[in-house]
């Protein structure tokens, strides 16, 4: 080999090796950076959570547990009811007191003749085709009870929740007729000079009389109003705070 080649290898060793030399440095540079960095690092993250954690709180000393004495609730005492005091009523306002109703029935038989003062009076009335009449079957309802407005000062006795009263005897208080259940069953009217006019109205109003007075004929319409009319006015009384309650029936 020549010096000149011998010379020239030297050189390109000599530069490997400065080149090697500085590469290790560089790591080795770079290598303690990095540990300096982490070191840093994991320093700087163990502060931050020192500073996150919320010192701890000292809790106060306890206090005693203080254990309730129960006291027995005292006996429920039942309210006392408030006193019903009797309403005191006027027995005259109270008017008729209906406890029974009945339907009735009649048959009412009306002629009207005109009186004839002469022969010629005859002779118009013969010509005139005889006389008014009217033959009808009226039906009416007939109410008994009792007439409060009879009740006297001395019939009523008071005293705190006891009342004692004395009832005038039924009667029969009203007699309707029902003018859709009458039937006329015959009438006649004259030709000439008829006094027709009003004949079944005057016909009405006996079967009204005769329905009066056939219910008031019967006894046993006034008994059993005053048994209802006394039951009717028992539950009355009661209901307005009388607890001891005698009706009688008068005589």
């Amino acid at each position: 080999m020549s010096p000149e080649n011998h010379h020239y290898q030297d050189q390109l060793h000599q530069q490997t090796q400065l080149i090697l030399i500085a590469v290790a440095a560089i790591i080795l540079f770079g290598a303690l950076g990095f540990a300096v960095w982490m070191i840093a690092s994991s320093t700087r993250t163990d502060t931050e959570v020192q500073e996150s954690i919320a010192p701890t709180e000292v809790w106060p000393t306890p206090r005693p547990t203080v254990t309730p004495t129960s006291t027995p609730a005292p006996p429920a005492t039942a309210a006392p009811l408030p006193t019903v005091t009797p309403i005191v009523v006027s027995w005259q306002e109270l008017g008729y007191l209906t406890s029974v109703e009945y339907k009735l029935k009649t048959v009412v038989a009306l002629e009207r003749n005109k009186e004839t003062a002469n022969f010629f009076d005859a002779v118009v009335e013969f010509l005139g085709g005889g006389s008014d009449r009217v033959l009808l079957s009226a039906v009416g309802n007939a109410q008994a009870g009792i007439d409060m407005t009879k009740i006297a000062d001395a019939d009523v006795e008071i005293d705190g929740k006891r009342v004692k009263i004395a009832l005038p005897p039924a009667e029969v208080t009203s007699v309707a007729l029902l003018p859709a259940e009458t039937e006329i069953f015959d009438s006649q009217q004259k030709w000439v000079l008829s006094d027709y006019e009003g004949i079944e109205v005057e016909a009405m109003d006996i079967a009204r009389s005769q329905l009066t007075d056939w219910a008031k004929s019967q006894s046993n319409i006034q008994d059993t109003a005053e048994v209802v009319a006394k039951a009717q006015l028992e539950d009355f009384l009661r209901q307005l705070g009388f607890e001891e309650i005698e009706i009688t029936v008068k005589k």
